[in-house]
């Protein structure tokens, strides 16, 4: 007895070691961080939902849904990927120590927001006359314009949060989104109890975005050291700047990624439901969606944040190591996927009506088809980064092209056996199923031959 006790106490203190020796890692540190703010944002989220739906109701709520829906597909034309694309090109001159590569960088990320912000306030303009157009609704093309604003405001805290990363400022970035989600569902519903309706979700949002915009250029000047990164003055000078036409070049291919995997999904799922469906549908299927994808926003945004700054750091300096940092990387946000897909099961269905009333007791079956995408995803984690290191988006984006395809048509063939609800619900599903194939392919080619010849990082062919 006394040996066994011996034997427990040693490894207690040895698990004990190995969790502080975790825990003073500055990926872990970083990763918690995130983590909190993140919990902090579903729980605001959380509450909006209800509160949201509530106050709207089902009708209204589907409403608001395609108000969305329709300045999200509007929006693609603005989409150029300098949102995404500054993340992995930044973190890469920053660990270069390149001032001119990062300069570059940045002056690319300016040019491409003042090219988006032009049509930005085309589309302003027209959503009126293209909602008349394309679904013989001028209203919605008046609420939509608004939206279609909020999204050209996000140009400047997309590159300061992303500079404010890079320096590790990951407490300021936690505080400044939960700020901005709170004050947005605090302004939307008070609003709402005005009886503002769907007027009260779209002042929310675009009100905070334009209070951020003062803040985020005040801290660009306080953070964005003049050592690493361009000065504001330099910043007005650098529309002019040549030599961005390569990441212009690989910004339209992670804009056409991003175009299908953010923006027609699920936009172009609730354009297709709202035309073959009530509005009551629509709001019934927005709400699945949401509770459906719960587990993958507590999971999935500060790892893959970080991710996506770390995984071509790793690559730049030791690609040997890559293939096992990635697979490490998986098999965590794997299990984490599946145990966060039972429990959402168990707990949230009879939740449900509960807590959103028995109006929207409807969306449970959507929220169980689709909700095993939870553990599809998070296996996910290192591809986008990998094939944007690999120089691999083009299959990023023919493979979810190729995913939404067969979804349209799972829906149109299921529709006619299952109800509108269950077969939307189904090709979510489809959609999501379909990455297996590009999982597969990275997994077994690109990775398996980075790591048989160790390719350094500029050897490494398009």
């Amino acid at each position: 007895m006394s040996t066994q006790k011996s034997y427990t106490l040693r490894r207690m203190r040895e698990i004990k070691a190995k969790t502080l020796s975790l825990l003073r890692v500055p990926f872990v540190q970083n990763v918690m961080r995130f983590q909190v703010s993140n919990m902090g944002m579903l729980v605001t989220g959380a509450i909006s939902s209800v509160l949201y739906a509530r106050l709207l109701g089902v009708e209204q709520f589907g409403l608001f849904t395609m108000i969305s829906a329709f300045a999200g597909l509007l929006c693609l034309a603005a989409t150029f990927g300098q949102e995404t694309t500054v993340v992995t090109f930044l973190s890469e001159a920053v660990g270069r120590g390149s001032r001119k590569d990062t300069t570059t960088v940045i002056s690319y990320f300016v040019q491409s927001a003042l090219l988006a912000l032009l049509i930005y306030t085309t589309l302003f303009i027209l959503s009126p006359l293209l909602s008349t157009f394309f679904r013989g609704n001028e209203d919605l093309g008046y609420y939509a314009r608004w939206l279609i604003l909020n999204s050209a405001l996000q140009s400047t805290p997309a590159l300061v949060f992303t500079i404010l990363q890079i320096e590790n400022r990951i407490t300021l970035i936690a505080i400044l989104e939960n700020v901005r989600a709170i004050a947005q569902v605090v302004i939307s519903t008070v609003l709402l109890l005005l009886h503002f309706g769907v007027w009260s979700l779209i002042i929310g949002t675009v009100s905070v975005s334009i209070a951020y915009i003062p803040i985020c250029v005040w801290l660009y000047w306080r953070y964005a050291g003049p050592d690493r990164f361009p000065t504001v003055r330099e910043l007005g000078k650098s529309i002019r700047q040549r030599g961005t036409g390569m990441y212009f070049r690989q910004g339209l291919w992670i804009a056409a990624d991003q175009m299908i995997a953010s923006n027609l999904y699920p936009n172009l799922f609730y354009m297709i439901l709202g035309a073959t469906a009530p509005l009551q549908i629509v709001g019934l299927f927005r709400l699945g969606m949401r509770l459906a994808t719960i587990p993958v926003q507590i999971i999935m945004p500060s790892v893959s944040r970080l991710a996506a700054v770390a995984i071509p750091k790793i690559a730049s300096l030791n690609r040997k190591t890559l293939r096992n940092a990635c697979f490490k990387l998986m098999k965590g946000t794997v299990l984490l996927g599946a145990l966060a897909t039972v429990g959402a099961a168990i707990v949230a269905t009879p939740l449900i009506p509960i807590v959103y009333g028995r109006a929207f007791a409807g969306a449970i079956p959507a929220f169980l088809i689709i909700l095993p995408f939870t553990i599809i995803s998070t296996g996910n984690v290192a591809i986008v980064p990998i094939a944007r290191i690999f120089k691999r988006v083009w299959l990023l984006t023919l493979t979810n092209a190729a995913g939404l395809l067969c979804a349209t048509a799972a829906y149109f063939l299921l529709k006619t056996y299952v109800s509108p609800l269950v077969a939307i619900s189904i090709s979510v599903l489809v959609y999501h199923m379909n990455t297996l194939y590009l999982s597969y392919y990275l997994w077994t080619s690109i990775l398996h031959d980075s790591e048989a010849h160790h390719q350094p990082f500029g050897q490494v062919t398009a």
